[in-house]
């Protein structure tokens, strides 16, 4: 151990001066831990704490973006199956009423026609009442210029009555 001691004087080693070096060391480790390394691990711990709450919140984030986008797809999906039910219903009402309008159409139309056949009929009978009625007196004078004589009344009639029977 007098060897131990002598090589350690002879290297120039105080094992007073060490030791003061020790405590030194010690006091500033526990300044720099206490003042230092501590603030500085409580602000690594809370970044940490906030990237790993950012990260989480992404990832949530990331989570209802692709539900957002599923549940877009089946709004539209849906939208559209409305869309076409609609245009459906919209093509069959226009149906319906083009063919009531057609119904309509065809029923004023045959209207108008029995109406101008029963109109015809009138006016034919009309047409065929001043016929009897003038006939006889045209008939009488070409008659009487055929004839250079009157006739009377019951002749007049007799001839318009065979003449329209002809």
């Amino acid at each position: 151990m007098e060897q131990l001691q002598e090589i350690i004087t002879k290297i120039g080693f105080d094992w007073r001066l060490a030791l003061a070096n020790l405590f030194n060391f010690l006091i500033i480790f526990w300044l720099l831990k206490r003042y230092f390394f501590g603030p500085l691990a409580e602000i690594v711990n809370e970044r940490r704490s906030r990237i790993e709450g950012g990260l989480r919140d992404a990832k949530a984030a990331e989570d209802a973006l692709v539900a957002a986008n599923v549940e877009e797809r089946e709004i539209i999906a849906v939208a559209k199956k409305e869309a076409e039910e609609i245009i459906n219903q919209a093509r069959m009402q226009a149906r319906l009423l083009e063919e009531r309008a057609k119904k309509k159409i065809i029923t004023l139309r045959d209207d108008e026609l029995a109406k101008a056949a029963v109109d015809i009929v009138r006016d034919k009978e009309e047409l065929m009442a001043i016929v009897k009625e003038s006939a006889g007196e045209l008939v009488a004078r070409g008659m009487r210029q055929a004839l250079k004589e009157e006739l009377d009344t019951t002749a007049q009639m007799r001839i318009t009555n065979t003449l329209m029977n002809i």
